[in-house]
């Protein structure tokens, strides 16, 4: 038996179920049809967890797993549940609907689990309705009328009272059927199902218009009080504002009457007297102001604390607005007399600080005149003919005023550190951001004065740079003007004259190396210098400054084949004079050679008389000092010479050619030292001579005597031996 209320759905489902068949392990049902109403096929089946688990449970549908479902109860159990079934399907839980098991098919309509009969079974339908029903169906619609859509109070009670007797009428006609129902059976049971559906339907909808009333009833009441209150809280309102707008105006006025007396202050200008007087004014109308905002403010604070207790939200609201307003113009007026209370400390201290003003300006006006003296000879500066006395001018200027604003500065603070709070210290807070302000400008004439004076120091540099190039410059010309006596055509001058122009090409290249060498180490010193100036101004003096170092360049290489030229000659001369005094010293030795010529026979030395032999001798003589008096200075030349080749470096060829040279000279010194041996020997050789003589003379004799006794001894021996 399915139970429900009256429902479209429900209405569907309610009816007696039939076993069928079996789906899913379980036993499936089906709806009997019901006379008098539509016949649509509803069926009461299982369903396992096979398309998931929010599929499995027990269903009311269409057909066997179909789309169209209006109930689903989870769970597996073998037979359907009585309770837990959602309207719809994935809704929420009915409590309403229920289904039952026939077990008694004479008692209770409900049959056993086990029982083949119909296994559910629901009351539904009725004949007749009851006159109850009927009343309060009819009722009903006098009450829709009269409360006119619940928008009236007089309408919403009557509809009340008509309804109620109604109530009272459906609840013991339902009474009675339950009463009938306990010994009735079969067709009547059914009918007096039928007829309880009928009242309950009816009993629901009556019960549903009161609780509509009652709630219309109450909202209708609450309306009411919230009118009343409203009402009352609006006019305590309207009743306080005024005094209070009253007392703020007399506040402000007040503030306002303050305010104006405070003018007379600044009004009474130098006079003393007047300002005092102006200040005692105004402190008797700043504090009658004080307290006219403080009674304005106690009043207000406490009707805002009694606009706080409103029932009505509305005037509650509008008096939170309205009173902060207030508060908000007693604050303004409040912000506005604070400063007219402490007007005789402002007084005194704004005496204090005019004197101090004047101390300040007494040092800081002379020092801003020393600024716009510096900023003026910074300017003189931005002329195409700057100075070097411009620039001194300028950063004298600017060293005078930095010290005088330094001054002014420590004197500020000094006067700050014994100020009092307030106007003294605000005045000399003025004052020294003036002062600074002075000192900030002095920066920037600095910044200015270190380019200008970067910018002449860049010129002179650049212009002392040139002059050492066209000193370099000058002195190889000097070099290149001593090569003349070699460019006249005749390469091989005499021995002085070359060595002249070779000495003068010497010291003019010397002197053209040393200005090369001092420019060199000038340029690469003022490149490094230029990297300090400002970055366009390094750039430019750098480029001019390799510029420079370019032409330098290519002086040095003149220079450079200027000394190998210079070189080359002085080598050639050198060579041409060791070869002429070489041939000078082997003229003399030939000479001494042909005059010791004699003294080499023996023969012809033996055959002269004495006196040629002395002449001989004294020739040989004299022709021997004169070769070794040559060969004496010829070595000595050529041992100078070797000096200053080693010293000089010079040409290998010239240095090989004076090893040769002074090889030449030791062999005629050996041939010299031979020839004066041999002319110093002539007497010793006469004498040998003499000697060998008489002894070949001697040995002759001996010979002859010899010969003589060799033939008398052979006479004898042939017995014709003489008679002596």
């Amino acid at each position: 038996k399915v139970r429900g209320n009256d429902e479209v759905v429900v209405r569907t489902l309610i009816g007696e179920y039939v076993e069928q068949g079996s789906n899913h392990q379980r036993k499936f049902y089906k709806k009997s049809p019901i006379p008098g109403h539509e016949a649509v096929d509803v069926f009461l089946y299982y369903w396992d967890g096979r398309d998931g688990p929010a599929f499995e449970g027990w269903w009311f549908g269409n057909q066997l797993g179909g789309t169209q479902v209006w109930s689903h109860c989870s769970g597996s159990s073998m037979t359907p549940p009585s309770t837990g079934w959602k309207i719809p399907w994935d809704g929420v839980v009915r409590p309403s609907l229920a289904v039952e098991l026939r077990r008694q098919p004479h008692a209770t309509g409900v049959i056993p689990a086990n029982s083949p009969a119909p296994a559910a079974a629901a009351a539904g339908g009725g004949a007749a309705l009851t006159e109850a029903a009927d009343l309060a169906k009819k009722a009903l619609e006098e009450a829709k009328a009269l409360h006119s859509n619940y928008s009236s109070s007089e309408g919403i009670q009557a509809a009340e009272d008509l309804l109620q007797p109604h109530l009272l009428r459906l609840s013991e006609s339902m009474k009675r059927i339950m009463e009938a129902q306990r010994g009735s059976g079969g067709e009547q049971a059914r009918q007096l199902a039928t007829m309880g559906t009928v009242i309950r339907g009816a009993q629901g909808l009556v019960n549903t218009e009161l609780a509509k009333l009652r709630a219309s009833k109450a909202k209708a009441t609450a309306a009411m009080k919230q009118k009343a209150s409203d009402e009352r809280d609006q006019q305590a309102l309207s009743e306080l504002l005024p005094e209070a707008v009253q007392k703020t105006n007399t506040a402000e006025d007040a503030v306002e009457k303050a305010a104006i007396t405070s003018e007379m202050i600044e009004a009474a200008g130098e006079d003393l007297d007047e300002v005092r007087q102006a200040v005692t004014q105004t402190e008797q109308a700043a504090q009658e102001a004080q307290k006219a905002i403080g009674e304005a403010r106690i009043f207000l604070n406490a009707k805002q604390a009694s606009c706080r207790r409103f029932e009505s939200e509305s005037a509650k609201a509008q008096a939170v607005s309205e009173l902060g307003k207030l508060q908000q113009q007693l604050q303004a007026a409040q912000n506005k007399l604070n400063p007219l209370k402490t007007v005789r400390q402002e007084f005194v201290q704004r005496t204090a600080a005019q004197k101090l003003v004047a101390d300040v300006l007494e040092k800081l006006s002379p020092a801003e005149v020393d600024v716009d003296k510096a900023e003026e000879a910074t300017m003189l500066m931005s002329g195409d003919s700057l100075t070097k006395e411009t620039v001194q001018q300028a950063e004298k200027a600017v060293a005078k005023a930095s010290d005088h604003v330094a001054s002014v500065l420590k004197f500020i603070a000094q006067k700050k550190a014994t100020a009092s709070q307030g106007i003294p210290r605000d005045e000399l807070a003025k004052l020294e951001e003036r002062a600074k302000g002075s000192q900030t400008r002095l920066a920037q004439l600095k910044s200015q004065h270190k380019e200008a004076s970067e910018k002449s120091l860049c010129a002179s540099l650049l212009a002392e740079a040139a002059e050492k190039i066209q000193q370099v410059q000058g002195t190889i010309s000097k070099a290149a003007d001593a090569e003349a006596p070699f460019l006249m055509g005749v390469e091989d001058l005499p021995l002085d004259e070359a060595l002249g122009a070779v000495k003068a090409c010497e010291t003019a290249a010397t002197a053209a190396n040393t200005a090369a060498s001092i420019a060199r180490m000038f340029l690469a010193t003022k490149l490094v210098d230029a990297k300090r100036f400002q970055e366009t101004l390094a750039n430019e003096a750098t480029e001019k400054l390799k510029e420079l170092q370019k032409q330098l360049d290519v002086a040095a290489k003149r220079l450079g084949e200027l000394k190998t030229n210079s070189a080359a000659r002085k080598t050639r001369a050198l060579t041409r004079e060791a070869a002429r005094r070489v041939e000078g010293v082997e003229a003399a030795d030939k000479a001494a050679a042909e005059a010791a010529a004699p003294f080499e026979d023996d023969a012809k030395l033996s055959a002269m008389s004495a006196e040629a032999i002395a002449k001989a001798a004294e020739a040989a003589t004299e022709a021997e000092a004169v070769a070794a008096q040559k060969v004496t200075e010829c070595r000595r030349f050529l041992h100078e010479r070797q000096l200053e080749a080693r010293a000089s470096g010079a040409a290998p060829e010239l240095q090989a050619e004076l090893v040769k040279h002074s090889s030449r000279m030791s062999a005629i010194t050996q041939e010299i030292a031979k020839r004066k041996r041999l002319v110093a020997s002539v007497g010793e050789r006469l004498q040998a001579l003499r000697a060998v003589g008489d002894a070949r003379g001697k040995v002759a004799e001996l010979a002859e005597k010899v010969e003589a006794v060799a033939t008398k001894v052979d006479a004898v021996g042939e017995g014709n031996a003489p008679a002596d």
